[in-house]
């Protein structure tokens, strides 16, 4: 990785309306590259784990 280049990791909980349950949890990955005084998305990726 390199000065234009970043990563971004976010933790996702799911959870049901019908009541307190857990339905799935996981998290993203973003790749970030600098494009001029801004960042643009290179890449997403989702990653889901089992929730029950």
């Amino acid at each position: 990785m390199d000065a234009g280049t970043a990563v971004v990791r976010a933790y996702l909980m799911l959870t049901s309306d019908d009541g307190p349950r857990l339905v799935a949890t996981g998290g993203y990955t973003f790749t970030l590259v600098r494009d001029g005084d801004s960042w643009r998305i290179a890449s997403l990726t989702l990653r889901l784990d089992s929730a029950a």
